[in-house]
């Protein structure tokens, strides 16, 4: 397991939350605190990373377009990123996240 670093946009209004990375062919990720789900209407395929309290990896999935996405339990944080980010880098479950803006 290892500790990767992620320079990301960290949604903190009601407003960046419900707009998240829609209508955007290329984004910063972008880290979502206690949010039960995501949707990727109007998005292209994205990925996302949920990590637990330690920043810590739960789980990575690719999302298609149209979907209704459920956070994981024990979800404290989310990350929302462009695919190919979870194999750039080579995220895997208990991998601690670090994100700076």
């Amino acid at each position: 397991m290892k500790t990767i670093k992620i320079k990301a946009k960290i949604c903190k209004t009601n407003l960046q939350k419900s707009l998240g990375v829609m209508f955007k062919k290329q984004f910063t990720p972008h880290v979502f605190e206690n949010v039960k789900y995501f949707h990727t209407y109007f998005c292209l395929p994205i990925e996302f990373v949920f990590l637990n309290k330690q920043n810590k990896v739960i789980s990575a999935k690719k999302a298609q377009p149209h979907s209704i996405i459920f956070i994981p339990k024990n979800t404290i944080k989310t990350i929302e990123m462009m695919t190919g980010n979870i194999k750039k880098y080579d995220i895997k479950k208990g991998d601690k996240i670090k994100t700076h803006e």
